[in-house]
C-alpha cells in the first residue's frame, strides 16, 4: 500500500478481519470533493454523448 498511512492500513486490516476478503471498498475517500451538482453532471454527460452536428459543429464524430 504505497503512500498509505498507518491508520488506513489498520482500517483495511480491521475491515478484512470483520468482512473477509470479499469486503466492500474502503470507506475512506481521498481527493477533492465533487465540484459538479447532479444537474450539471447530467448536462455534461448529455453533451459528451451527443453528436457534434447536434451542436452546429461541422464534423461527424
Amino acid at each position: 500500500m504505497s503512500g498509505s498511512t498507518a491508520g488506513r492500513v489498520r482500517d483495511a486490516i480491521h475491515q478484512v478481519n470483520a468482512d473477509g476478503f470479499d469486503s466492500p471498498h474502503p470507506t475512506y475517500k481521498s481527493g477533492r470533493p465533487r465540484t459538479f451538482t447532479p444537474a450539471e453532471h447530467r448536462e455534461i454527460r448529455k453533451v459528451a454523448t451527443s453528436k457534434p452536428v447536434e451542436h452546429g459543429l461541422p464534423f461527424p464524430t
